[in-house]
């Protein structure tokens, strides 16, 4: 049983990206993703995902009902070659896919995306989104 919506949202998101695959009719195939806060160091399966929901907000909306608002952050990592970035481009165009069609895209919003190149041996390249999920929560529900 979910925790919590913000719970079974994630739990979606993470489940859904897991889905990412090149039989799936997406550029790339997912072989990791993971939930929680981390870094480079802590996502060594690529390409893959790390997902961090961080805290929401709570609104009172009407009639024991609360508007909840939290962000969830997703780095996106791959192997990129120098000055060939395509897999990350594919990456972040596969991710942009998959939250236009998942469940929960009337409550999603896409706040931003910044792509980082990082220089490392193995070259991996780096993106970072910044999603704003909001929904209303009624007493009584998950």
């Amino acid at each position: 049983m979910p925790i919590s919506t913000q719970d079974t949202i994630v739990a979606a998101l993470v489940t859904g990206l897991a889905g990412i695959t090149v039989t799936n009719g997406y550029q790339t195939t997912i072989i990791d993703v993971m939930e929680g806060e981390g870094g480079l160091s802590s996502q060594p399966n690529r390409p893959g995902f790390l997902v961090y929901a961080r805290s929401a907000t709570h609104e009172n909306f009407a009639f024991g009902s609360k508007r909840i608002i939290f962000p969830v952050n997703i780095w996106g990592f791959v192997d990129v070659q120098p000055e060939d970035y395509d897999n990350l481009r594919k990456l972040e165009a596969d991710l942009e896919k998959y939250l236009a069609t998942w469940t929960y895209k009337a409550e999603t919003e896409i706040l931003r995306t910044m792509t980082i190149e990082m220089t490392s041996d193995p070259m991996i390249g780096i993106f970072e989104a910044e999603l704003q999920i909001d929904y209303v929560f009624t007493v009584g529900t998950l």
